[in-house]
């Protein structure tokens, strides 16, 4: 949070002109006093410039005057100044000069005015008339008592000027300190209050898992009002997975650097009770100390239970109502294609086209009823997967064959590009055949001309399959959310087709249960390349999980139907 700090009392322009004018007469008056005036020409050259400064000085702090330029610039005032002693030292005796000395007030004063960079300067500009006064031979005035007196009085402003400012500055760092110490306090209040207000829970926990800070929706949640600052993260929160496995929280939030995002936990309380949390934790990086500093972890989790059973509920009134409605669709389907078969029956053309619309929209919702239905069987985890031995080439042959006629329909080429080593894949053949088949309708769907190309390769662990397309392409704001349920674009072209939304929603559920990582590349009005990265089951599966048929079965290859 960004802190407003007022500016502190003391002020250096103030400082420097109260200063300034109270050195400056006292200058004026030592000269006066001491002085030995006489007949002639230095008393008479000392007395105009005394009564010049001393004009000077009083003018200097006239409100009006003091706006002009001249008047109103710090550096002409040192000037006029330095001016000023360096002529009374030279016409009293120069490095002898009794009034010598008031540099060191001058020196004072230019700290006073520009800090160490004014010292530095003063100093140097010391040394350069030093050196000057050296190669001139001046006559010192006598020595007098009154000379004496003027050199113990200068030295001992100069010392209770340091004195005063080094006081000054002593008080001024007390003052800050005490007014950073009240702002950091008042800071951290209102962070506490800001946490306090949350509904979710929050720990801030430390490298190793201790809690340094946490809000009432924690203490609540985890049913306590004792203080847990220092209480270990897998102490207060016994986690659990969805198989009843006990979770290391710490192993689990430490094993990166990137927030981290889980729903599926499950929390035990000490009465015995389970919640479903949501939790969240982020890392924590400590502004300025560079990547290998942390501030800890913040954790942020939430009672999900409900939330949880209403999802399932929904679900499975989802998977139900499909399921029911899969029937008389099918059968509504069948029938109308039956009816429209030429020869089957005398159809008036104004009722055909009527029958032709239906049939087209029962089509659709067969094939949003399919969708739903395997939507509803991924997000439950009810989708078990039927790992086969397939040959890629031959799968992937098929596929195209079978989308070849959709694709001449409107015009378009489809076209296959296979490396010759593509071999056997062992993967749930249904699936991939899904997650193919949304890609191709969609790369068909949004082309108007040009070609749809289906690719595969061989890689590391599994085969790498993509489509590619001419067609409209992904705007950059879409490209972010076109994973989303029920997302379709803003795009008119993307309107004036139909669709749910789902596909690659549902596209992207599949994968995950496959394992598969999808990326894609896409430029507006240039078209889109969709990867699905498929690993081999019997690279990536546990050993145990494998029967020994299934291993003899991958290793030998099959024969092309």
């Amino acid at each position: 949070m960004k802190a407003h700090l007022t500016p502190p009392v003391f002020d250096r322009d103030e400082y420097f002109e109260s200063s300034s004018r109270t050195i400056r007469w006292i200058c004026l008056v030592l000269v006066l006093i001491t002085f030995p005036f006489d007949a002639s020409s230095n008393g008479l050259v000392v007395m105009t410039m005394i009564i010049l400064m001393a004009i000077y000085n009083g003018i200097r702090y006239n409100r009006r005057v003091a706006q002009l330029p001249f008047f109103n610039s710090r550096m002409n005032s040192l000037a006029v100044d330095h001016v000023f002693v360096l002529s009374l030292a030279v016409l009293s005796g120069g490095l002898s000069s009794p009034y010598y000395p008031l540099f060191f007030l001058l020196i004072i004063a230019v700290i006073a005015s520009f800090g160490i960079a004014g010292f530095a300067f003063s100093l140097s500009a010391q040394v350069f008339i030093t050196l000057i006064l050296l190669k001139v031979g001046l006559a010192p005035l006598p020595n007098t008592p009154e000379f004496q007196f003027i050199i113990k009085l200068v030295l001992l402003v100069v010392f209770s000027l340091v004195a005063e400012q080094s006081v000054r500055s002593r008080d001024e760092e007390y003052l800050l300190e005490s007014r950073f110490t009240r702002r950091i306090e008042n800071e951290r209040q209102r962070l506490l209050s800001l946490i306090n207000s949350l509904s979710n829970a929050v720990l801030a926990v430390d490298a190793e898992g201790k809690v340094y800070l946490y809000n009432a929706a924690a203490l609540e949640l985890l049913n306590t009002n004792r203080d847990i600052s220092g209480n270990s993260i897998n102490e207060l929160l016994p986690l659990q997975n969805s198989r009843g496995k006990r979770v290391n929280l710490l192993k689990l939030i430490t094993h990166d650097d990137h927030a981290m995002s889980r729903q599926d936990l499950q929390y035990e309380a000490g009465d015995g009770s389970k919640m479903i949390l949501d939790l969240t934790v982020s890392p924590v990086h400590v502004f300025g100390y560079g990547s290998d500093n942390w501030g800890g972890y913040m954790v942020v989790f939430r009672d999900i239970t409900k939330q949880k059973s209403l999802d399932e509920e929904r679900d499975e009134f989802i998977s139900v109502a499909s399921h029911e409605l899969r029937t008389p669709l099918a059968i509504a389907e069948a029938n109308l294609s039956t009816a429209l078969l030429p020869g089957f029956a005398k159809i008036d053309p104004k009722a055909k086209k009527l029958l032709n619309q239906t049939h087209e929209n029962i089509v659709f919702l067969g094939e949003l009823i399919q969708d739903l239905t395997t939507l509803s069987r991924a997000e439950r985890g009810a989708l078990k997967l039927n790992h086969e031995i397939i040959d890629t080439r031959q799968f992937l042959e098929q596929l195209a064959r079978d989308y070849r006629a959709q694709a001449e329909a409107k015009q378009l080429k489809l076209e296959t590009k296979l490396s010759e080593d593509l071999g056997n894949l062992v993967t749930s053949e249904h699936e991939l055949h899904e997650i193919l088949q949304n890609f191709l309708t969609n790369a068909i769907k949004y082309t108007d001309s040009g070609t749809v190309t289906l690719e595969a390769e061989k890689i590391p662990g599994g085969v790498q399959f993509a489509v590619s397309d001419t067609g409209i392409g992904i705007s950059a704001s879409d490209k972010s959310k076109i994973f989303t349920k029920f997302y379709r674009s803003e795009d008119f072209r993307t309107r004036q087709t139909g669709g749910t939304g789902l596909g690659l929603y549902i596209t992207h559920k599949l994968a995950e249960k496959l394992n598969a990582d999808i990326t894609f590349t896409s430029r507006l009005n240039h078209g889109s390349t969709f990867r699905v990265s498929v690993p081999n089951y019997i690279d990536t599966a546990e050993p145990e999980k494998i029967t020994a048929s299934a291993q003899a079965a991958a290793a030998q290859p099959l024969h092309r139907r």
